[in-house]
């Protein structure tokens, strides 16, 4: 993820290439083409599943474990990036005995499995301000942390400064995310097993245990198993996790907010072991760089949608470019703004941004500027700029040709029109400073919107683009 290093050319090489084709479009009566209402309502779907992300998830691989099964090498590249972890040790005791017993996931043998399963008690769930036995509803074990530690922990992984990313910024106030404030805290709930043939949890909402609790994160330990798809669902989007196909071979985890309606499907075969940490909000003790993204794009709810869309022959058939202004506010026209972005996306930022990317798409962020704007065209820079002050006169009523001559000699930039933009502008920052002379010589500026802009292929080049992610 980051804006390579010759992109800048050969990006607007094509951004101008496909805009110029897709201008065609609908001109040609044998292309067509999706009507104006479907159209105007796919983005505004669009709009509104990118606004608030409620879900994430990925895949660490197990270091030292050979893949067991063609299915599990095939989806070995669907793992996301990051540091591969070794077996799991798991600890636990009871009252009942005098020393420790251990189980290392992936097992190889199944006694010590089933005699973790035997010490679980079963599962309850909250139903108000009680606790509730219902093994129609709920059919699970469970036992609490002051009875077993573990060698996983999911900040050792980056999954908690990954999951900050996605998830913080859409609970926080503009001067925070503006600010990077916040962190979030991830405690050892406890661990819970689903057997086969019959473990299952049906739709439910869980009971925040405080009031700086947002979420949970849900971390799926390698032990074999089938079935137990686990849905989370949000404002009429939801979001699958099959985790049974890679379930000996790779750990695998989500988050999601409290408020999210989430179930287990039954449990068929094998012991479906989890982790479950509560999420809380806390103030950071210090400033962090961004993590390295090991969020797998598919895990996202937005995934669906665009890969649907995508691979739909009426969409942009001979491409076009669509426009997703940035929903948070960065340092984009800073001096090191280049270093800084894609890497430091956040929120429905990093989601749209990550989605468009791993389905193939040529995808940058650039400053658009605020000013400019004639004929449908808008002002697009070749890269992230910093802020510029430039030596030269102009009028105080700059014309288009006075504009046009200041960009050329400081802040490089396309005159294009045809972008879909999705969104509208929120935040901009000083990109140009230059003496204006009206009565007096005063100081002009020009801003900048930071945007996410996606080249999307003509329909029989996009075909079969995605890539695994």
């Amino acid at each position: 993820m980051g804006n390579k290093k010759s992109g800048p050319d050969v990006f607007g090489k094509a951004l101008e290439d496909t805009l110029a084709r897709s201008e065609n479009e609908g001109a040609s009566s044998s292309t067509r083409s999706l009507s104006r209402t479907a159209i105007l309502e796919a983005y505004h779907e669009l709009e509104k599943r990118i606004k608030r992300p409620f879900a994430c998830g990925g895949t660490i691989d197990i270091t030292n474990k050979q893949e067991s099964s063609p299915a599990a090498k095939k989806q070995k590249t669907d793992a996301s990036p990051g540091q591969a972890s070794p077996p799991v040790n798991l600890f636990w005791a009871t009252e009942a005995e005098s020393t420790a017993q251990k189980l290392v996931l992936p097992y190889e043998s199944t006694s010590a499995l089933q005699h973790l399963v035997k010490e679980c008690v079963p599962a309850t769930f909250g139903r108000g301000e009680a606790d509730v036995l219902d093994p129609e509803y709920r059919r699970a074990g469970k036992m609490d942390p002051n009875n077993f530690a573990t060698s996983f922990h999911p900040a050792d992984f980056g999954i908690i400064e990954n999951v900050e990313r996605v998830l913080l910024p859409s609970i926080n106030t503009e001067k925070q995310n503006s600010l990077w404030f916040r962190k979030l805290r991830a405690e050892l709930y406890n661990l819970n097993v689903y057997s086969g043939p019959s473990g299952l949890f049906r739709k439910h909402v869980d009971t925040p245990r405080s009031e700086s609790q947002i979420g949970s994160l849900v971390v799926c330990l390698p032990s074999k198993f089938k079935g137990g798809k686990f849905t989370v669902q949000h404002s009429g989007q939801h979001i699958e996790f099959d985790w049974s196909t890679l379930s000996d071979a790779a750990i695998q985890w989500a988050a999601f907010y409290s408020d999210c309606e989430h179930e287990i499907e039954t449990v068929t075969e094998g012991e479906r072991l989890t982790l479950t940490y509560n999420l809380y909000v806390t103030e950071p003790l210090d400033v962090f760089a961004a993590p390295t993204n090991i969020i797998q794009p598919k895990s996202l709810p937005l995934y669906g949608f665009l890969e649907g869309l995508i691979a739909e022959p009426a969409f942009m058939k001979l491409g076009g470019v669509l426009g997703v202004y940035c929903s948070h506010a960065y340092p984009h026209s800073s001096e090191h703004a280049s270093d800084m972005l894609p890497i430091g996306l956040k929120g429905a930022d990093l989601v749209v941004y990550s989605v468009l990317e791993s389905l193939g798409m040529k995808v940058k962020v650039l400053p658009v500027l605020k000013h400019g704007e004639r004929g449908g065209e808008k002002i697009v820079g070749k890269k992230l700029w910093g802020s510029r002050m430039e030596d030269r006169e102009v009028d105080e009523d700059m014309g288009d040709d006075e504009l046009d001559g200041l960009l050329d000699s400081a802040w490089k930039a396309y005159r294009i029109k045809g972008i879909t933009w999705i969104s509208n502008p929120k935040h901009s920052e000083l990109a140009l400073t230059y003496v204006a002379y009206g009565n007096q010589a005063s100081l002009g500026t020009v801003y900048s919107y930071a945007a996410i802009l996606a080249i999307i292929p003509p329909f029989d080049q996009r075909s079969g683009s995605a890539k695994s992610s």
